[in-house]
Formats: structure tokens, C-alpha cells, sequence
């Protein structure tokens, strides 16, 4: 039987969530940095990058790689990747964190992943596909999440955000900050999240997240700014603001 590209997608992003995993278990981060004041980098973040540029070159040939750590040059065909998106839980040892990949044609998402390998969960989706879940997700509640997740970033406003949470708040939802776009976007798209916003993030913060919300069925946009290159993405209610 042939492999889908989105399995094979998977089975590379798995396999970088299992390393990290294991460093995580172990409490083996190596060397740190800081990037800016409270974004941090470990050997783990950029192993786990290299990890990924490598198994994705072997298996899809030589397409462009944009990712946090090595950077690389945005085009309409290329792979963007976050080889660790949340990575001061993940240091602090709150399991909510993700290895998020995903490829763009012609300047959208066509196939993506994110593992959340300390809950033992993955999600995937290939445009005009819908989803697939992999492991212990819980089901979607017949009453929809009153949960809605919210990012906070030094880059996004302070009062933008506050009257953004106000709102949300005025229409019944209950607020959370897990501390990762791409953990939060792949719970959104599984439903445990009613949505998901957050402004001013890096476009390999939420690029997979945007496929599996819309694959999900979930109103989702996006925009990025060409002054700053920031983005900013908003999934569910708040898709319609």
C-alpha cells in the first residue's frame, strides 16, 4: 500500500516529538539561550529542527524550509516548521507543548501536523481532506467548548488584547493561555477549544494550526503584516471580527 503524503508527514513529526519526548522525560535540555527576553531556545529546539529539515529532505525532496530556529526565506512553495512550539513549559515541565509541520502550495497549507507528544496525540489534516486524530483525544461535546484559548506575546498590544479577552469574556466564554499557538490550534481543531486568537506571531507559530482548524470545519483567517512579518490568527468566533 502506498503512503499518503499526510502519512508520511506524520511519521516524521512523530518521530521528532518522540526525541524531544525523551529529552523532556529526562530533563535534558543542553544549552540555553535567550532570544528575547523570555523566548527561549534549547539544544533540544535546535536538534529537533535539524531533525526535521533533514527526514523532511529525505522524503519530500529539496522544497524550501522556513523554521524558527535556522530561518530560512518565506515563498509561496515551501515547508515551515516549529520544531518545538512552546518552549518554556516545555523547560518548566508542563507537558503542553508541540512539533508543528506544515507545507504550503501556491501560498496556502495543503498538508500539516502537530504532535503534542506528551499527551500522546497528534493531528493531521491534507486540504479538502478533513482531519485524522491519532491517539486518546477526547470526543466533541454535542454542547460545544465553553473553553477559548487566548496567546499573549510582547508583541500584541496590551489593550488590544485585554478588550479582545473582555469580549470574549461578555459572550460566556471561559479564558485560557496555554502557552502555545500550535498546542492550542490543534485542541481548537479537535474541539476541545471553542477558538483560538492571538496577534503578532511568527508565521511557523500557527501555519499547521490554520489548515487542521479549517479542515475541522472551523472559521478560520489569517493576515501578516509586511512591515513587521508577524501574523495574526484568529479561529473560531473571533474568525468573524
Amino acid at each position: 500500500m502506498i503512503q499518503s503524503e499526510e502519512g508520511k508527514l506524520r511519521e516524521i513529526v512523530n518521530r521528532t516529538g518522540a526525541y524531544c519526548l525523551s529529552r523532556f522525560n529526562d530533563r535534558d535540555f543542553g544549552t540555553l539561550s535567550e532570544k528575547s527576553k523570555g523566548d527561549f531556545a534549547s539544544d533540544v529546539d535546535r536538534s529537533a529542527e535539524t531533525m526535521l529539515r533533514t527526514d523532511l529532505s529525505l522524503e519530500f525532496g529539496t522544497l524550501p524550509v522556513v523554521g524558527e530556529e535556522q530561518g530560512g526565506d518565506m515563498s509561496r512553495n515551501c515547508w515551515i516548521v516549529d520544531p518545538l512550539d512552546g518552549t518554556t513549559n516545555f523547560l518548566n515541565g508542563l507537558p503542553i507543548w508541540a512539533v508543528s509541520v506544515a507545507r504550503f502550495r501556491l501560498g496556502v497549507p495543503d498538508i500539516a501536523c502537530i504532535s503534542l507528544p506528551s499527551l500522546g496525540v497528534s493531528i493531521s489534516a491534507t486540504r479538502g481532506k478533513g482531519i485524522t486524530q491519532h491517539g486518546p483525544w477526547p470526543g466533541r461535546s454535542e454542547r460545544g467548548s465553553e473553553l477559548f484559548g487566548v496567546g499573549r506575546n510582547g508583541f500584541w498590544d496590551d489593550h488590544q488584547r485585554i478588550s479582545t479577552e473582555r469580549r470574549l469574556q461578555e459572550e460566556g466564554y471561559s479564558l485560557l493561555c496555554l502557552g502555545s499557538c500550535a498546542s492550542s490550534m490543534a485542541l481548537c481543531a479537535a474541539g476541545v477549544l471553542a477558538g483560538y486568537i492571538e496577534e503578532e506571531i511568527e508565521i511557523w507559530d500557527c501555519a499547521a494550526g490554520i489548515l487542521l482548524c479549517n479542515e475541522a470545519g472551523i472559521a478560520t483567517r489569517y493576515s501578516t503584516d509586511r512591515a513587521t512579518g508577524r501574523t495574526s490568527v484568529w479561529a473560531g468566533a473571533t474568525s468573524s471580527k
